[in-house]
């Protein structure tokens, strides 16, 4: 009996790696992306704003300067992740990624699950950066005279810090300048 953390509901379906080839060789997709592109590609999404939003507050708050050593930490994490996802690309060399990889491993039901919780951390990342790089240029037009209101500027869901410990405050508000950044960015991967 293999180890498997999914369910087995009757769809642990499995494709052969021979079968996941022979399909991904009829839809004939190329591949553009060379090593630069795809350390590129790693980097931006592991990286992301929060390294530059979070930094600072948590080094004041809480970690002060051992704050170091939980980037040591999360590097050797990422180091693991990109060494497995190397190892499971050489292995398995077709499109689809970590979908691909669950379903000829794990099953049509751990697939189907990793490709909605790729679909929730990609949309979750993407707000996040959003609401950075909203910080931000809110910051550079201020610097420059042009006075942005704040409603239009607060994030949804904020984390408020008082006497008696922290607390998620939840508004109607919207990010209009993070909302028009993901819009632009949409917009430019949609023309490319």
């Amino acid at each position: 009996m293999g180890f498997s953390s999914c369910p087995d509901t009757g769809r642990s379906r499995r494709k052969s790696l021979e079968r996941i080839e022979q399909e991904n060789g009829a839809q004939r997709l190329k591949r553009t992306l060379g090593p630069l592109q795809l350390t590129m590609l790693g980097v931006g999404s592991t990286i992301g704003a929060g390294i530059y939003v979070m930094t600072g507050t948590a080094a004041a708050n809480y970690a002060g300067p051992s704050i170091l050593l939980s980037f040591i930490v999360a590097g050797l994490a990422c180091l693991f992740t990109a060494l497995s996802y190397g190892e499971l690309a050489s292995a398995m060399p077709v499109s689809g990624s970590a979908y691909t990889y669950a379903y000829v491993s794990m099953g049509e039901a751990c697939a189907w699950g990793v490709g909605w919780l790729l679909l929730l951390e990609y949309g979750i990342s993407c707000a996040g950066v959003a609401a950075g790089f909203s910080g931000y240029a809110v910051s550079l037009l201020q610097d420059f005279g042009i006075q942005i209101p704040h409603a239009l500027t607060t994030t949804t869901l904020q984390v408020i810090f008082d006497n008696a410990g922290r607390h998620i405050s939840g508004g109607g508000r919207l990010d209009l300048v993070g909302a028009f950044s993901i819009l632009v960015v949409t917009g430019l991967l949609i023309l490319a």
